[in-house]
């Protein structure tokens, strides 16, 4: 199952876009190019979670819980007013994502589970200003011209 990482939004974001089957083998690889470059991680605003090329996600309960707690650990390197968005746009997905959603927002991870790349957009830039005062620019095509 292939994972591709990629920074938009001018570094603010990063956006892992994944192909194929997802197994929980596959977390260690977006860990390992997550923190490839642990310097960009503080100006950081979000990342993107892109399911739309995934053919099935494979997870047990058990395995989301695994995954959200490397995430809720990675949240101490990462900026206040930092959010996740994932796209979902298949109803196992979307309850997986829900699933994750629910086991990390105890530790102040603030996420949205979208359906479309446009919808992910609007959610992403609303927070960037909301967030952080800065009004991103429009990374829609970014988003469609690498995958």
């Amino acid at each position: 199952m292939p994972v591709k990482l990629r920074e938009i939004a001018g570094g603010r974001g990063l956006v892992f876009a994944y192909s194929g089957t997802l197994t929980v083998k596959d977390t260690d690889e977006r860990l390992r190019l997550l923190l490839e470059h642990p310097e960009r991680l503080p100006r950081l605003y979000f990342i993107l979670v892109d399911f739309s090329d995934c053919d099935s996600l494979q997870f047990t309960q058990e395995e989301i819980k695994l995954v959200a707690e490397q995430d809720k650990a990675l949240r101490n390197h990462l900026p206040a007013g930092f959010v996740v968005a994932i796209i979902a746009v298949r109803d196992l997905q979307y309850g997986l994502a829900r699933m994750w959603q629910t086991y990390v927002e105890e530790s102040g991870v603030t996420s949205a589970i979208c359906r479309t790349a446009a919808e992910a957009e609007t959610w992403l830039r609303e927070a960037a200003l909301r967030n952080h005062g800065e009004k991103l620019p429009s990374f829609l095509d970014e988003l469609s011209a690498r995958r």
